[in-house]
């Protein structure tokens, strides 16, 4: 990953697009969990960040997916359900 604000340099690409999902749902996590997921990954965390700040990333979720997502976490047993307990 270059210096850019995403992956493949100053415009968005299907890269970003394709993560994006998965980096806003370790956002999530690390919000009700203490403890970074990127932690030591500084260019990682600046693209994280990047594509989280942008309104079509916010937009393409409904306004109440945390709540799903969390509930779904917890519903199924897992490692991260006892997390987040």
């Amino acid at each position: 990953m270059s210096r850019t604000p995403f992956f493949s340099g100053a415009n968005l690409s299907l890269v970003d697009v394709a993560y994006a999902p998965l980096l806003m749902r370790f956002k999530l996590i690390e919000a009700l969990h203490s403890g970074e997921i990127l932690e030591g990954l500084p260019r990682l965390q600046v693209w994280s960040n990047q594509l989280a700040s942008l309104d079509s990333v916010q937009k393409s979720v409904v306004p109440e997916f945390a709540d799903l997502y969390v509930g779904a976490i917890k519903k199924s047993s897992g490692y991260m359900s006892k997390l987040l307990t």
